[in-house]
């Protein structure tokens, strides 16, 4: 009998060489060849030089694979795993032994997650809203309280009653800039550092147990870009999945709740009651909110008087704040929830790495 086989070598070569239309209707050949110059791109852009290429893994064994590396990466060595088609499977080996060994390890970790992380989250939140009110209490007074009423005391406006619309705005305005997103996205990386220290304080007995070095759970790095501007819609943190979309509801009830009637309460019975009471002296208590005050009784509210009113009334207006934040079960759930997705995700991801540490 004679051999004869159906797919020869041209036959092979005129199929590598082929169009597909799930390759961009380019070759197999040719999108490798691409794929390997993109890697050389990000190579580059991160100044990273390897020494060498290795290639393993049974496809290595193709000889055009061997000639397209080094093609794309002429000044580098490519050499072939002398057993290639065994280095996959003794990884895949490798690695079910580890995960047996360290099955206790990570039901530990799950442990952790499911009993112990809902606690200390909740533990923390307080101090998270605490802060978040008093600043939130600061910006609203330095941009939008004094400069109001500065602008009512100039004429800019002409009633007390349309001042009460002017702050409205202006509050709703700053608490969706940017200004006021980088105080919430300020506020929310402190806590978390605080929670995610605690997280790794707890998981260090875990780790003294496997013999592992502390800190090598909960020490997942908290990074911000250049969008957190863009909080009210599109914050992307680049190391806080889940977080982003928590951070723009956050935004969003924080105007519902600041905005709601106990801020004209404390805004006009606080900080403006001694200035209506000046103006009620001279043009009568019921004309107060809808007359146009003339110019030298408005100028009798100079700068100092109503820094200093603003200044004494922030603690209430900071009090008030977390009042509402803290009788809104809605924030403190969303927080919470968001939280636990986070760090649960970032402990597990730690804990899988971790798990080559201790085999």
């Amino acid at each position: 009998f004679k051999f004869m086989p159906l797919v020869n070598g041209k036959i092979i070569e005129a199929i590598l060489n082929q169009p597909l239309s799930e390759l961009e209707n380019i070759s197999w050949k040719s999108a490798f060849e691409k794929q390997l110059l993109v890697v050389k791109q990000k190579l580059a852009e991160q100044d990273i030089q390897p020494s060498a290429i290795l290639l393993t893994g049974s496809a290595s064994k193709m000889y055009f694979i061997l000639d397209i590396c080094q093609n794309v990466f002429p000044e580098l060595p490519c050499k072939r795993d002398g057993e290639p088609e065994l280095c996959i499977a003794r990884g895949l080996a490798r690695w079910g032994r580890v995960y047996l060994r360290t099955a206790g390890f990570i039901d530990e970790i799950t442990k952790f997650l499911d009993t112990e992380l809902t606690s200390i989250i909740g533990k923390y939140i307080p101090f998270f809203l605490n802060k978040l009110a008093e600043e939130l209490a600061t910006g609203l007074v330095d941009e939008v309280i004094k400069t109001s009423i500065k602008s009512w005391r100039n004429r800019n406006v002409v009633s007390l009653k349309e001042l009460e619309i002017e702050i409205e705005n202006k509050a709703k305005i700053w608490l969706t800039s940017n200004n006021a997103n980088q105080i919430v996205t300020n506020c929310l990386l402190d806590w978390l550092t605080q929670v995610q220290n605690e997280v790794q304080e707890q998981t260090n007995s875990i780790c003294r147990k496997y013999g592992l070095p502390l800190g090598t759970l909960g020490s997942k790095k908290i990074n911000l870009n250049e969008q957190t501007e863009k909080v009210p819609t599109s914050i992307s943190f680049a190391d806080l999945t889940g977080i982003s979309v928590f951070v723009g509801h956050l935004v969003a009830l924080i105007v519902g709740v600041v905005l709601a009637g106990l801020f004209h309460v404390l805004l006009f019975a606080g900080i403006l009651a001694p200035i209506l009471g000046i103006v009620a002296y001279f043009a009568g208590e019921s004309l107060v909110k809808e007359t146009d005050i003339p110019g030298w009784i408005r100028n009798l509210i100079s700068d100092k008087r109503i820094d200093d009113l603003a200044t004494q009334k922030k603690p209430e207006l900071q009090q008030k704040i977390y009042e509402t934040l803290t009788t809104d079960s809605t924030i403190t759930i969303k927080l919470a929830k968001s939280i636990s997705e986070w760090l649960t995700e970032s402990v597990r991801e730690q804990a899988d790495k971790a798990r080559l540490l201790i085999a």
